[in-house]
């Protein structure tokens, strides 16, 4: 989870939150099917993907793709 904060309000109290979560891949290989089945289940939900990062570790010579999501 990256962020919950109060989104909206109602007679002064939160009547909703906007939550944003990163999720990291880490892969020795090509990461498109964890990706794609990840963006489904996390759609499914309610969540709306917003950012992406598709990065190769030189060091470690590991695929990592990191994906942001919102919801609120």
């Amino acid at each position: 989870e990256l962020d919950n904060r109060p989104d909206g309000f109602s007679d002064n109290d939160e009547s909703e939150s906007e939550i944003t979560f990163q999720i990291d891949i880490w892969s020795k290989g090509s990461t498109t099917t964890i990706h794609q089945k990840v963006n489904e289940i996390m759609r499914s939900i309610g969540f709306s993907r917003y950012a992406v990062a598709d990065l190769y570790e030189d060091d470690t010579q590991i695929f990592h793709y990191a994906m942001r999501f919102a919801k609120g």
